[in-house]
């Protein structure tokens, strides 16, 4: 009886190990950089993201971030440049280190538009995005790398560590 009890111990402790080894981190900070040709713009943003559910193949997660973008938007060649702040979620598929990543939400831009030196307009917009990627996490690593392309043509590396 004693060997039989010792040996339900040591298995369900090797069970529930390997359990713990297979989840992913659940916060992430990553830097997200993302270029747009048509207009020559760029982006660079610091975000967080938290996984809110787990489940087999599923997975669920929120994000928020904050950052600058520039670029010559307009068609008449003006520049223009100011912070932007994002909100959304997504979900990536997926067991072990691979991915496939998608994500919706909004972003919300603060700009100034140049002539020259000279400020000639500042405002606001607000803009819903998608994103379609591959992402790398491996379970119990810190290392998180994304690939991706996003609404409004945008290509999209991100690079960060969870924990």
């Amino acid at each position: 009886m004693k060997c039989l009890l010792s040996v339900v111990i040591i298995l369900s402790g090797t069970f529930t190990l390997y359990a713990q080894t297979e989840s992913l981190n659940k916060n992430i900070i990553y830097g997200e950089f993302s270029a747009f040709g048509v207009y020559n713009e760029g982006t660079i943003t610091l975000n967080y993201e938290r996984i809110i559910i787990q489940k087999g193949l599923f997975n669920f997660y929120g994000r928020a971030g904050a950052g600058r973008w520039g670029g010559t938007w307009t068609a008449s060649g003006k520049i223009e440049n100011g912070w932007k702040f994002n909100l959304g979620g997504g979900t990536f598929l997926g067991r072990k280190s691979h991915h496939l990543d998608a994500q919706f939400g909004a972003d919300i831009y603060e700009y100034n538009k140049y002539s020259g030196f000279d400020v000639d307009g500042h405002g606001a917009a607000f803009h819903p995005y998608g994103l379609l990627g591959y992402r790398y996490q491996k379970p119990g690593q810190a290392f998180m790398f994304r690939l991706a392309a996003a609404t409004y043509g945008y290509a999209c590396i991100m690079l960060g560590v969870s924990f």
